[in-house]
């Protein structure tokens, strides 16, 4: 009989990336055609600019989180709706929350001409905060969540993509190339199903798909 391309030392290395991401599974959201994308929020303590935010988000197999409509702004602003994501601005009080994927292309009309997704798309859906964009310190060319005096909104403001003093970042994962479980699928010849796994040391048990993904999970004593 044919066996699974799903080897242990395969899962084995699933279960070593699984449990080195952020400390937790990243949370799913459904698109309206249907497809299953991931966030993840990234808190960073000593701040981070765009780029390293960026680079980082593609190093994990994603990329900065794109907001393309209001709900799905909505969500991706639960995931960072705590203190440990802003930062207070001296002077003004104004809370700066996490980068978002959105850039603005060099030498567009500013303030809000030639803005874009990380991804490539163009930015039809927009959520500034009033008044914003406004470019007002010059070359403030990314997007990130803010910025209001004493509150953190789910709104969006523009600001220099050197800025580091920004404290996190989210990250977004397509359902194609997010892997919760799994690394390599060795062949792709496994057997349509779920493969079932309960990591040493965890309390987890988890159940994911060929792609990886978590169907489900299972917390144990």
């Amino acid at each position: 009989m044919r066996r699974s391309s799903l080897t242990f030392a395969t899962l084995f290395a699933g279960v070593a990336l699984l449990a080195g991401m952020a400390g937790a599974s990243p949370e799913p959201w459904v698109h309206p055609d249907g497809s299953i994308h991931y966030y993840d929020a990234i808190g960073t303590p000593s701040g981070i600019n765009w780029y390293k935010a960026f680079d980082s988000a593609a190093g994990y197999g994603g990329y900065l989180a794109t907001a393309t409509s209001q709900a799905e702004d909505n969500f991706i602003f639960s995931l960072i709706d705590s203190c440990r994501y802003w930062y207070q601005r001296p002077g003004t009080g104004k809370l700066a929350g996490p980068w978002l994927g959105g850039s603005q292309f060099f030498g567009a009309q500013e303030p809000d001409g030639g803005w874009n997704w990380a991804t490539g798309e163009t930015l039809d859906f927009t959520n500034w905060t009033s008044g914003q964009p406004d470019n007002q310190c010059g070359n403030e060319n990314a997007l990130h969540f803010g910025e209001s005096a004493g509150v953190g909104v789910p709104t969006w403001d523009d600001a220099s993509s050197f800025d580091d003093s920004i404290r996190g970042f989210v990250r977004e994962l397509s359902a194609d190339s997010t892997t919760l479980g799994l690394r390599v699928d060795d062949s792709g010849t496994a057997f349509p199903g779920y493969v079932l796994f309960s990591p040493m040391e965890n309390k987890q048990t988890y159940l994911i798909d060929n792609k990886g993904r978590a169907v489900h999970s299972w917390q144990c004593s």
